[in-house]
């Protein structure tokens, strides 16, 4: 793709993730992107670190944020701590599980049920790779 350049995404070559997009005939894109993935994932890559920021309240129920990323992510996953859960805050996200093909994307996160009233900041979101998930150290 040439939008990945060498400096900000540098896989081996062994190593790719293919976007592709469908415009109509006035340029307008027409779906989705479509990822193709190796056939094989491997969760001991480098997969280079991901970082939330940026983070704010756009209304009484949505915030924005960006993610980062310092290399082309086969997986990344965004979710809610579980102590944010634990006081029954439900969220919907524009898209919590997703390539990374982009040195930065935005998401905006919905939130659907606030019992406690919390004032969510970047703190209450957990980010993970295929690397990292699940191990605790995001």
């Amino acid at each position: 793709m040439r939008e990945l350049r060498p400096s900000i995404f540098d896989p081996e070559p062994k190593d790719f993730v293919l976007r592709a997009r469908v415009f109509d005939s006035s340029k307008k894109q027409v779906g989705y992107d479509g990822i193709l993935l190796p056939d094989r994932l491997n969760s001991n890559g480098d997969y280079g670190k991901l970082t939330i920021g940026n983070f704010y309240q756009k209304t009484a129920t949505e915030y924005k944020f960006t993610v980062t990323a310092e290399k082309v992510v086969p997986i990344v996953w965004i979710d809610v701590t579980d102590s944010a859960k634990d006081q029954g805050l439900v969220v919907t996200f524009s898209d919590n599980a997703f390539t990374m093909t982009t040195r930065q994307t935005t998401v905006i996160l919905t939130v659907r049920q606030n019992p406690q009233g919390i004032k969510l900041s970047a703190n209450d979101l957990t980010i993970c790779h295929l690397g990292n998930c699940g191990l605790g150290n995001q």
